[in-house]
Parts: structure tokens; C-alpha cells; sequence
């Protein structure tokens, strides 16, 4: 079986684990390439489209063909909050919007891109459907749990330092653009801080989407930090959640401000092109390995059959 991956969105976050679980059931792991995405970014069925992000998504999804499955990342838990990115359904359930939108996909099959409670009632759902053995899929995810736990995380290195720039906004963009809009050594990202601590942060004020609450979360966390002196926002001109989510910034954030659009920062086809993720960081490290091996074990190969005599 081909099995398809969406990775323009936190695939840093759930990649690793999905991939692995994956990849045990002997399943063929399928990526599109950058120019494979670049190609479909011109098919009529992203015309509607607007926020730049969801329209490379798609645009890798179609490129995703022959695959029997597409493994899409469910960006916000709670979809019930109707304010914010829960009144745009690329935000508040991406792998059914992507199915609903995009016609003549394969099957479309959401995952948490969180660590959430559900991932392994997911990853078993999955693992059975793929291994059809219920020994086998349990098997496999003892292996990977461990890359379900969330990790212990510290902000207090934040105080150390003085006078700096912080940068908020979109995950994704705040990882593609974070070296164009400010090249600042000591600029903290919003992205270094675990997005569960931002989550929490924003709950102690309002009910938000996962997504939304990272962000302005965020804004809460690095407004009372006396070490930041500028906040930064970055911003996706036609995502009318970004906009939403600066102006609430500019509203919680008293110190000094900065909006920069990544419109702004690049050309077209430039914005595009960086905000791709690049297909050698997609691969599976135990594949990488297996390869480098392989690589080693035929040199060896070579080797010894030049050395043999006539």
C-alpha cells in the first residue's frame, strides 16, 4: 500500500511518529517534491483558495497520485469554538476540508498534529486497518509511544536575556519566514516554546482553537516577559484568521509592536518557494539510515570483487 503525507503543516510535530508507525506496517511512504507542488499550485481546484499555506497544502495533496491513502494533519481539537480560525473550516478540520474541496483525492485520513489523548485510539484505528492483525498494530505502538509524550519544557531561559525581539504568529510561517523578517541572533520564536504552555497561557483568558490560542498565547506569555522589549507578528496578507489574530495582538500586547506580511518579504513565486518544506527533510531517519547502510554494504561489495584476482 502508498501511503501519502501532507507535510507543509507541523510536520515537525506529528511527521515522526506517523511516518515510523507507518513504515513498520510495511507500507510504501509516498512525499511530493517541491516541483511536483509548484506544478499543482496552478490546478483550477485551488482557485478558491485564498490563504497561501492551505493552497501549497493542497497543491502537495494533488501531487500526492497513485497513493492509496493521504495522511493529513487535524490542526484544532476543539472545533465546537465558533470565533476566530473556528469560522474557517481550512483551520478547524483541514483533512475534511482538503477532502471536501479538493475533488478526485484519495482518502484523506486525519491525524492529530498535537499530542493529544486520542492519538493512540487513532493510531490503532490505523495500524488495524493497514496490518489487519490486532497483535501486530499494538506491537508497533509500544515501539513509538515514547514520541507521544510530550516533553517537559522550561521558559524560564527567557529571562536571560535582555532587550531582545520576540516573533508570534502562524507556526508554519513563523518557521519559513523567522530569518527574513528579522535576522536578530538572540530573536525568540514563538515556535521554541511548547505550544501546550502557549494553549495554557491563552486559556487563562478566552476559549479558543488550538491554533489561535499558540499565537496569542504567545502575545500573553512574551507581553509580561521583561526581557522582550518588541513583539513581532508575522502575517499571511489573505489569511483573514491572521488579520483577526494581529488585531487581537495589537489589543494584549503593550510594548512595542511590529506587523510584517510575508507579501512583504518576498516576490510571488519567491514566498512560494520558501515556504515549501524541502523533500530531504521529509524522509524517515531510520530510512536514511537504512540506505546509508545499504550504501556502505555495496562499496564493501565493490571493494572485495576489485581485489580478487582474474
Amino acid at each position: 500500500m502508498r501511503i501519502g503525507f501532507i507535510t507543509q503543516l507541523h510536520w515537525n510535530r506529528y511527521g515522526d511518529f506517523w511516518q515510523n508507525i507507518i513504515r513498520d506496517t510495511g507500507a510504501e511512504l509516498v512525499f511530493a517534491n517541491k516541483e511536483e507542488i509548484l506544478a499543482n499550485l496552478k490546478d483550477e481546484r485551488l482557485e478558491n483558495i485564498d490563504n497561501l499555506i492551505f493552497k501549497v497544502a493542497a497543491a502537495e495533496a494533488i501531487a500526492l497520485k497513485d497513493v492509496d491513502l493521504i495522511i493529513a494533519p487535524d490542526l484544532n481539537q476543539y472545533k465546537e469554538i465558533a470565533k476566530g480560525g473556528g469560522q474557517d473550516p481550512w483551520l478547524a478540520n483541514f483533512p475534511e476540508t482538503l477532502q471536501t474541496v479538493v475533488k478526485g483525492l484519495a482518502k484523506v485520513y486525519g491525524v492529530a498534529s498535537q499530542k493529544t489523548p486520542n492519538a493512540q485510539e487513532k493510531a490503532i484505528e490505523l495500524l488495524m486497518a493497514l496490518s489487519h492483525s490486532p497483535g501486530v498494530s499494538k506491537q508497533i505502538l509500544s515501539e513509538h509511544l515514547a514520541k507521544l509524550k510530550a516533553q517537559d519544557a522550561d521558559i524560564r531561559h527567557i529571562d536571560k536575556y535582555k532587550d531582545v525581539k520576540a516573533l508570534v504568529g502562524q507556526a508554519w510561517l513563523v518557521e519559513s519566514f523567522a530569518e527574513l523578517a528579522n535576522s536578530d541572533f538572540d530573536l525568540i520564536k514563538q515556535t521554541t516554546i511548547a505550544p501546550q504552555i502557549l494553549k495554557d497561557e491563552a486559556a487563562r483568558h478566552d476559549s479558543l482553537i488550538d491554533t489561535d490560542a499558540e499565537v496569542l498565547g504567545a502575545c500573553y506569555l512574551f507581553g509580561r516577559k521583561a526581557a522582550i522589549n518588541k513583539i513581532l507578528f508575522i502575517a499571511d496578507k489573505n489569511s483573514a484568521n491572521d488579520l483577526w489574530l494581529n488585531r487581537r495582538a495589537k489589543k494584549i500586547i503593550h510594548k512595542d509592536f511590529e506587523t510584517i506580511f510575508i507579501q512583504d518579504l518576498l516576490n510571488d513565486e519567491d514566498l512560494i518557494i520558501e515556504l515549501i518544506t524541502e523533500p530531504s527533510k521529509l524522509m524517515p531517519t531510520i530510512l536514511l539510515e537504512e540506505e546509508e547502510i545499504e550504501k556502505q554494504e555495496n562499496e564493501d561489495d565493490d571493494s572485495d570483487n576489485s581485489s580478487q584476482p582474474a
